[in-house]
This record gives C-alpha cells, structure tokens and sequence, in this order.
C-alpha cells in the first residue's frame, strides 16, 4: 500500500484527545484535493475558521491512490460539531480520523474495486495502530443524520466485513464446510503474527487473495486443512475462514 504525502492540508489544529473512531465520506461533486487543501478563510479574529472549510485525514482516488492530507496526531475538519454514535458529548473531530472517498455522492457514481481495496488496507492499519473496532466506524450520515448522507452508494456492512474479515457470531456465520480427509474443526480464535497475511480463496500461494490482514488482528477459524495444500515453509496446514471467504497458512497465526 503507497500513500502519497506531497499534497498537504493547512486545515488542522491540535487534536485534544486520543484516536477511538474513522469517519467515511464522500466527496460529492467538489474537486477532490483542491478542496480539501483550500485554506480556510479566517475569523474576525483573523484565525482560520474550521466552519468555513474542511479538510480530512485521507483521500482516496477511484484510481485506488492514497493521499494523506493531514496527520492523524493533527485535529481535521471533516465532521463538524455533531455526534460520533457511542461517544456522548465529544466532538468528533477530536476523537476520529476522516477518510473522504472520491465520489459524486448521488447513489448512483460507483465506487470501484482499487478504490475500495485500498480503503480496506488502510483502515485495517489504522485499525492496529488504535485497536479500532467494528463499531469505531461510521458514516459522516451516522455522524450527522440531519445534514449528511454521505458516502452514498457504498456498501458500507460490505466495507466492514472486508476490512474485519467478518468475524461473525456462531448465529450468523456461514455453515461451516463438510469435514474431507485430513481435515479437522476448529471453530477457535487466531491472531495473525506477521505483518500482512493474504486470505486467498483455495490453500495456496497461487490462489487469488480475497483479503488481508495484518499483524494483531483477529479471525476466526472453523477448518483446518492439511490435504491437497500447500506447504509454507515445511507447515501444510490452512485454515478456513469462518466466515467463508478463503484460507489462510496457519504458519502465521497463533491462537488467541
């Protein structure tokens, strides 16, 4: 994953609180990185004034490109003074990092596959560098129900289950496949111990990967596969995701 930091934001100040959510949005029909980096017109104080103008953490293009636009230790203007579900009476630019997708914003622009790939990649780091859950992320909608909708068009539950590898609860997970030789249940928690594992939908290296994950985080394993695999340094064991969507070298995972 390459993030791009030659385009910079003046529209921060200093953040008072730690990181415990993301914010998505959608660009809407503005120019992307012109708008976000505009300076903001300033108060009658002659400070910038953060209602007069945004900014956020993040962009990213339908090309799949990453801008890093602000700091996350920095303060951005992205979802003004209203209220982050689960966190009463804190401001949410104070506690969130914004990440703005680029997109018309009209349910109808799609959002395409490198542009949603990449947004999983870096909400899965985010995620292990503030131990961000499930529940941390919310829409700018979720924020301010009155004003906002956006990102519309994305399939946000879709979004989440990629970027946790859908951890699902025993009464919502897929059935778990039938048992072939060499195979063993094991319906067990695993963390990953390297620093980016490929989820791939058959148990090889050759196999198209359909997520990743990354060091310290969590996923469930129902599975476990030792016949017609391949062998990771010696280790023919993969494990089935519970949640259906591939396997992954059970070499780089301890039990949780």
């Amino acid at each position: 994953m390459n993030i791009t930091h030659d385009r910079h934001s003046p529209n921060f100040n200093q953040r008072p609180w730690t990181i415990k959510a993301v914010v998505w949005h959608a660009t809407g029909g503005r120019t992307s990185i012109g708008h976000l980096c505009d300076p903001a017109p300033v108060n009658a104080d002659g400070q910038p004034d953060p209602r007069l103008v945004v900014s956020a953490h993040y962009l990213i293009s339908k090309k799949g490109e990453i801008f890093q636009l602000v700091d996350e230790g920095k303060r951005a203007w992205h979802a003004g003074a209203d209220e982050i579900p689960g966190h009463p009476g804190e401001d949410p630019n104070d506690i969130s990092i914004g990440i703005e997708l680029e997109n018309l914003n009209n349910d109808k622009d799609p959002y395409p596959d490198a542009q949603v790939t990449a947004a999983i990649e870096l909400a899965q780091q985010i995620n292990v560098r503030y131990a961000l859950t499930r529940a941390a992320h919310v829409t700018h909608h979720q924020v301010a129900p009155t004003r906002k909708v956006d990102p519309l068009g994305l399939d946000v539950d879709d979004l989440l289950d990629r970027i946790f590898v859908a951890v699902h609860t025993s009464a919502t997970a897929p059935t778990a496949p039938p048992l072939a030789e060499g195979d063993t249940r094991a319906n067990k928690t695993y963390r990953v111990i390297t620093n980016t594992l490929y989820v791939r939908q058959a148990p090889n290296t050759q196999a198209v990967i359909a997520a990743r994950v990354y060091y310290g985080q969590r996923i469930e394993v129902d599975v476990i596969k030792t016949k017609g695999t391949e062998a990771i340094n010696g280790d023919v064991r993969w494990g089935h995701l519970a949640n259906g969507i591939g396997f992954v070298s059970m070499r780089y995972v301890q039990e949780a």
